[in-house]
């Protein structure tokens, strides 16, 4: 197996586990739990969330080749729909790391806006990986 399709593999559990504990994680706090329950949910989404960033840097520094190619005019006639959809995808998983982080040192158990923003975007980037995902499954194999 080669290091791209090893880093593509590590990326798509991650996202699984990174998805569910964070669905859970919004679940357990909206919920009347008095145990410790959603800290260590906290704590797993968090750990999860940052081996997920670094193998997605990974990710974007093996396709950096692509990444630079949208420069290119021919590439842009050519692949508007992937480039917006993969362009997209990036933009939501920058922006849930910067919510995510604003979030670290916020009482945890309450409710706030940018946690709610947080939770809506990990949903929508939630269907973007999936069809990403879906889209390149044969390369997977």
């Amino acid at each position: 197996m080669g290091k791209k399709k090893l880093t593509d593999w590590i990326l798509v559990i991650l996202f699984v586990f990174t998805a569910i504990s964070g669905v859970k994680l919004h679940v357990v706090i909206d919920s009347t739990y008095i145990d410790h329950e959603p800290y260590i949910w906290a704590w797993f989404h968090s750990i999860l969330a940052f081996c997920f960033i670094i193998a997605l840097a990974v990710h974007v520094k093996q396709h950096w080749a692509w990444y630079k190619s949208l420069k290119k005019k021919a590439a842009k006639r050519e692949l508007k729909v992937r480039r917006f959809a993969v362009l997209t995808t990036d933009t939501l998983y920058l922006l849930l790391l910067i919510s995510g982080l604003v979030l670290i040192p916020m009482q945890l158990g309450t409710i706030t806006t940018i946690g709610n923003i947080h939770f809506i975007l990990g949903l929508i980037a939630i269907l973007f990986s999936v069809g990403h995902i879906v889209k390149r499954i044969k390369m997977l194999k």
